[in-house]
C-alpha cells in the first residue's frame, strides 16, 4: 500500500481522488442521507418491500 506521501498527494486530493474519485457526485454519504432512506423506506405503504436492500453511497458501490 502506497501513503499519500508516497504519492505526493495533498490531503485535499486525496478526499478528491481517492476516497471520493469513485463516487457519482463527489460527495461523502451523510447521517442524513442515511435517515431519509430508512423514513422512505418506513412510510412506504407496501408489503412488496420484504428484506430489499439499498446502497447509500453516492454511486460509490457502482464502480
Amino acid at each position: 500500500m502506497q501513503y499519500p506521501q508516497a504519492l505526493r498527494l495533498s490531503e485535499q486530493e486525496v478526499v478528491e481522488k481517492i476516497m471520493l474519485g469513485v463516487t457519482v457526485d463527489k460527495t461523502f454519504t451523510t447521517i442524513e442521507d442515511v435517515a431519509e432512506i430508512a423514513l422512505l423506506f418506513a412510510a412506504f405503504p407496501t408489503n412488496a418491500l420484504t428484506g430489499q436492500s439499498m446502497v447509500v453511497s453516492h454511486g460509490w458501490n457502482m464502480s
